[in-house]
């Protein structure tokens, strides 16, 4: 009943002693102390890719990560690759990125970046991924012949067929010869 007149009121505000304590006010407050009911704060899990979602999202956004380039990154790769190929190859940048072979070999295939004169902004050149290892394995089939190809093809042929049957036959506890068939 107090409180409801002080509520209805509006009162000038009060003078306050910092160096003495005010006992009405203290008394007041355990009042209301007792009405409120404090529940403990829940302790916060937050799983891995919770986290990571957020951080993609916030201000981890523009820092790279694993399995993970940025847009501007490709345009050095490429600068670098160009520099030197047999450096900055894509054993390389797939052990930088933590991004398989594969995928790093179909991103950067497909990527040109071209380079301006800054002054007369003429073309000087255009950058693309020079895959040294490709270079290197078409020069070594530029000395094969048709035939040399089919036998090739042949013999892995029949290598493949001796695996699967090496594994059939460990299921089964037989063994046979595929060249004698």
């Amino acid at each position: 009943a107090e409180f409801k007149k002080l509520a209805d009121k509006r009162l000038p505000p009060r003078e306050i002693d910092m160096l003495n304590k005010d006992e009405s006010l203290i008394q007041k407050l355990n009042i209301v102390a007792q009405a409120l009911v404090v529940e403990k704060p829940p302790e916060l899990y937050v799983s891995d890719e919770e986290l990571t979602r957020s951080l993609d999202k916030g201000m981890y956004a523009e820092l790279p990560q694993d399995h993970r380039m940025l847009t501007n990154e490709i345009y050095k790769v490429l600068y670098l690759n160009n520099e030197d190929p047999e450096l900055y190859n894509v054993k390389f940048w797939a052990t930088h990125f933590k991004i398989d072979p594969s995928a790093i070999r179909n991103i950067f295939n497909y990527l040109a970046y071209p380079v301006f004169d800054p002054f007369s902004h003429k073309l000087e050149r255009i950058l693309y991924f020079i895959d040294a290892d490709f270079v290197k394995n078409s020069h070594k089939l530029q000395d094969v012949t048709r035939k040399d190809y089919m036998n090739y093809l042949e013999e892995d042929y029949y290598r493949r067929l001796e695996i699967e049957a090496k594994e059939m036959d460990e299921e089964l506890g037989t063994q046979r010869d595929l060249r004698k068939m």
